[in-house]
């Protein structure tokens, strides 16, 4: 089978939508299938001319400069899907890409699918003064948009309902991203935690994710604060990069946490895997995200986790099972988090779940449930 997928963002970005494309093209292309992809254009010259990528003329987004838009130009998509003769093609985004591959596939009576992976209503802050009318243009859109696709695939059953909630009647299909399962298998926690020179009497909370609003990393770092003032043994490492990064930074200096709460930076993928093996805690206070790989990374390498009962964390997690889950708008995010800093044998009870839950998530399975989306979309008259 041939795949043409179509995104908004692509390698050298890392984020969700990056990862669960490449965990899913690597596996496909593994099971004998060709997968392409159509992405805006890249600045760094290693990633400009990779054979399965097709890039379209862009700019940078104003005020992400990380994050190019590219130009909606019909003859480009054309031409591409002359080239590749995709059976069925993939879009990974709703604006220009995304747009393109819909018209593109209309036009060629290809059958057309979507991922709907990101809640958009969440990001509705960066509009500043008028975020007020972001929000219902969003769901608009995102009405407009997922109603011409022959099918939509979810990254949770929460977000399947909630586009339900927006009038969306085509068919749903709520589908997580699996992981490499394998990439966790043998890593010997002492070992890497020796080798970070992690002390072994302290407790160490690890979040990772995109420095920004919408990942709500300040109460985090508010509840962090809290514990530390109980327990002066807990340290907190903090994974990814983002526009916030220096507020954050700013935070830890005025609750004199500069010793206690490290900025990791951006990880390349072998050695988040590190922290993860290594750390005590997984805290993941995101409030938007619609499903967060890196939960399902925390579960594979033993690692439990406190999230916010909301969107795809709430439906991954079952509390005291395989992590737990706090309410939004109450203060139970730091107390779960407290709980573990301080409980040994709930951080083992909730590790044992994860490792067992975490079976479901491998990509050998994930992929193979979207080969047969495939296959049924290709089927239909």
């Amino acid at each position: 089978m041939k795949i043409l997928v179509c995104t908004e963002t692509y390698l050298p970005t890392i984020n969700g939508v990056v990862n669960s494309i490449e965990l899913f093209r690597h596996q496909l292309e593994k099971n004998g299938h060709q997968v392409d992809i159509v992405a805006p254009h890249s600045a760094a010259e290693s990633f400009k001319s990779r054979s399965h990528v097709f890039r379209l003329p862009s700019l940078p987004l104003i005020g992400q400069p990380t994050h190019p838009v590219a130009w909606p130009s019909k003859s480009h998509i054309s031409a591409i899907i002359s080239e590749t003769k995709p059976d069925v093609v993939h879009c990974q985004g709703m604006f220009a890409c995304g747009w393109l591959g819909l018209k593109g596939a209309q036009k060629a009576n290809l059958p057309h699918v979507l991922t709907y992976h990101t809640h958009l209503e969440g990001y509705s802050h960066y509009a500043g003064p008028l975020s007020f009318l972001a929000k219902p243009i969003m769901r608009w859109w995102t009405k407009k948009m997922c109603n011409q696709f022959d099918l939509v695939i979810t990254p949770s059953p929460s977000m399947a309902k909630m586009l339900k909630s927006y009038k969306v009647k085509t068919d749903i299909v709520a589908l997580p991203t699996g992981i490499e399962l394998k990439d966790y298998r043998f890593n010997d926690k002492k070992k890497l935690r020796a080798m970070l020179k992690f002390n072994p009497d302290e407790v160490y909370i690890l979040s990772a994710g995109r420095l920004s609003e919408e990942k709500n990393v300040k109460q985090l770092l508010i509840d962090f604060g809290r514990i530390h003032v109980r327990n002066p043994k807990v340290k907190l490492l903090l994974a990814g990069d983002g526009p916030e990064r220096k507020a954050y930074e700013t935070i830890v200096e005025a609750r004199g946490l500069q010793s206690v709460v490290t900025f990791l930076g951006a990880l390349k993928h072998e050695d988040l895997i590190n922290y993860f093996v290594a750390c005590d805690i997984f805290a993941f206070p995101s409030l938007t995200d619609t499903q967060g790989i890196v939960l399902i990374e925390a579960m594979a390498a033993g690692c439990p986790s406190v999230v916010y009962d909301m969107l795809g964390p709430g439906d991954i997690v079952k509390h005291e099972v395989n992590g737990l889950k706090a309410k939004v708008g109450t203060d139970q995010f730091f107390q779960h988090l407290f709980a573990l800093v301080s409980d040994q044998d709930l951080r083992e009870k909730i590790s044992i779940g994860g490792l067992r839950d975490v079976r479901n998530y491998s990509i050998e399975k994930t992929a193979d449930q979207l080969q047969q989306i495939y296959a049924v979309l290709c089927k239909r008259p």
